[in-house]
């Protein structure tokens, strides 16, 4: 896969028209938060660049993810994590961080993390 998929809320975004930065896939509400989740695909080619802009413009206490084969990206503000996404023991950096920054441990499971699973995700 040449391109990397992954999930971003609106309000993690001070500007949330950021989000028309990325090719829109689909989109859910959440169910238990004021929030709209959107499942975007970008160029493997242009991620670190729009991760780069896309850090400048999130708010404290938010992340990202972005996933390709078995990569796993999760991006805070100031930091990313790099993780495998077959390998759930490798997910306890972001996940340990997330939880120090007062993030809920059940809003650290990143879904989806394949391809396969977006459909499903979606609904």
């Amino acid at each position: 896969m040449l391109q990397y998929h992954g999930i971003v809320l609106d309000k993690s975004l001070r500007d949330e028209s950021m989000i028309k930065r990325f090719k829109i896939l689909g989109s859910r509400h959440s169910s238990t938060n004021p929030w709209m989740m959107y499942l975007v695909e970008v160029a493997a080619g242009n991620l670190n660049h729009e991760i780069y802009v896309m850090q400048k413009n999130m708010k404290p206490r938010f992340y990202a993810h972005f996933y390709r084969d078995s990569e796993l990206r999760v991006v805070f503000p100031d930091k990313i994590f790099i993780a495998n996404v077959n390998d759930k023991g490798s997910w306890h950096a972001f996940q340990d961080y997330g939880l120090k920054l007062g993030i809920p441990k059940e809003q650290l499971e990143c879904k989806p993390v394949k391809i396969e699973e977006e459909k499903d995700w979606l609904g």
